[in-house]
């Protein structure tokens, strides 16, 4: 498992290489934590950063900072999803950002499921 606290924890490389982190076990981020990700595409683990866990993950009371960073060159088009986390335990918690984040420019919204955390890049709004 992983506990990280006043720490960064990122799937990828750091160095604009996505990558897929697993975790056999609990993952818990406390106070001062950043989780950070990069997005080049749309397939995980090798386009963007995922991290899949085999039992809970614990974000904590929205004292864990998301970050992230468009990589490749890639611009995210509306619709897309990208399934940062994944567990097999419950999730629970969120990230200060609340229900949104903007990454390079684009505005993210943040879904937390039962077992996941989904970025998705909302629909263009037409106009009346």
């Amino acid at each position: 498992g992983i506990t990280a606290t006043n720490g960064s924890v990122a799937p990828g490389s750091n160095a604009g290489l996505a990558g897929l982190l697993i975790s056999n076990g609990n993952v818990t981020f406390n106070t001062g934590t950043t989780f950070n990700i990069d997005i080049g595409g749309v397939t995980p683990g090798d386009q963007y950063d995922q991290l899949q866990v085999t039992g809970t993950v614990n974000l904590g009371p929205g004292l864990t900072n998301l970050s992230g960073t468009l990589i490749n060159g890639f611009t995210p088009t509306p619709g897309q999803q990208f399934t940062i986390i994944q567990s097999k335990g419950a999730l629970t918690g969120t990230f200060v950002q609340g229900s949104s984040i903007n990454i390079g420019g684009t505005v993210f919204n943040i879904t937390y499921n039962a077992n996941s955390v989904v970025l998705s890049v909302p629909a263009a709004s037409s106009p009346t």
